[in-house]
């Protein structure tokens, strides 16, 4: 499962997602934002894509970005829906991650994946599902977050024949948090194109 559908959630976007660094981190909460909402999935990637290459994913080009030119970008991208209030909800975006320091996430946190996700929520436009993904997709940068998949994925590991126990899935991936956070890429990739009898 891992070989056929386990990328990584920015690797087609030419980003290190071995590093922790600002731009990645704030390049998973964009994943984090856009996947989650009530829209089809190939039409997220494709927005955020277009964040990214417009470089939204640094903090000061996000900064500069008016609301105007966000909602083109995520019209463009064919996140016609939601584009209003994720337009604005990008501009929050900025002014959260200046204040709070994103980068320096899990060091306020203590270490602490319950005081990362208590930080994560107070983003808005994010919510639980999009935290959910975020400790998903974090996991690979940020190892104090795993192991994690989320409820939903945990289901589909269940129908795939896997078991939905997250010790005994952590244990299968060697203990990597790499390894984890593609096992919670493919099993959502799995779910969400409705794969699941290729591993029944």
């Amino acid at each position: 499962m891992i070989s056929a559908y386990g990328v990584l959630p920015l690797q087609d976007f030419g980003l290190n997602e071995n590093e922790s660094t600002p731009e990645t981190i704030l390049a998973l909460v964009l994943h984090a934002m856009l996947t989650s909402a009530r829209i089809s999935h190939e039409l997220a990637y494709k927005s955020l894509k277009r964040l990214i290459e417009v470089g939204y994913h640094n903090l000061d080009t996000l900064k500069k970005s008016t609301w105007e030119a966000r909602a083109e970008v995520l019209t463009k991208g064919g996140y016609t829906r939601y584009r209003e209030k994720t337009a604005t909800a990008l501009g929050e975006l900025a002014d959260f991650v200046e204040n709070a320091e994103l980068e320096n996430l899990l060091e306020r946190a203590d270490s602490s994946p319950v005081q990362v996700r208590k930080l994560i929520g107070e983003i808005k436009g994010i919510g639980k599902v999009g935290t959910d993904v975020f400790f998903d997709t974090a996991q690979g940068v940020w190892p104090i977050l795993a192991s994690f998949i989320d409820p939903r994925t945990l289901d589909t590991a269940s129908n795939c024949g896997l078991g939905r126990d997250l010790n005994s899935l952590w244990k299968v991936v060697g203990k990597e948090p790499v390894e984890m956070c593609k096992l919670a890429s493919a099993l959502t990739t799995v779910r969400l194109d409705k794969k699941e009898n290729e591993f029944e």
